[in-house]
């Protein structure tokens, strides 16, 4: 089933508003980037120091912390995957998002195209 969407919708929907960019989501997703770096380099850091030092103990809290590390860049992965298709949803586009997988070629008017 599918609505038809007016064209002063469609013309709205093709120009962003800044406005609408949901600010709490930016700043929660600069947080995880930057607990992701901070994390690992101070693990490698620690794990460097374990070798150095022949300690094991600061070997396991260099190895959490790169455990940390590595899951907070998976976050940053999955926030850049699905950035795509959230902002297809945001500006109405609900189907354009899955033209590449079904292999369709996008349409020469789709406001969504990244230079």
């Amino acid at each position: 089933m599918s609505l038809s969407i007016q064209p002063d919708r469609r013309h709205r929907a093709s120009t962003p508003n800044h406005e609408d960019q949901p600010e709490r989501g930016f700043r929660l997703i600069t947080i995880v980037r930057i607990l992701a770096i901070v994390t690992a380099v101070v693990g490698v850091g620690g794990l460097v120091a374990a070798f150095c030092l022949n300690e094991w103990r600061t070997a396991v809290v260099g190895g959490a912390l790169l455990v940390v590390a590595v899951m907070a860049a998976a976050v940053c992965v999955i926030d850049a995957l699905l950035a795509d298709r959230g902002e297809f949803y945001r500006r109405g586009k609900l189907d354009g998002w899955m033209e590449g997988w079904r292999g369709q070629e996008p349409s020469a008017d789709d406001p969504l195209l990244k230079d």
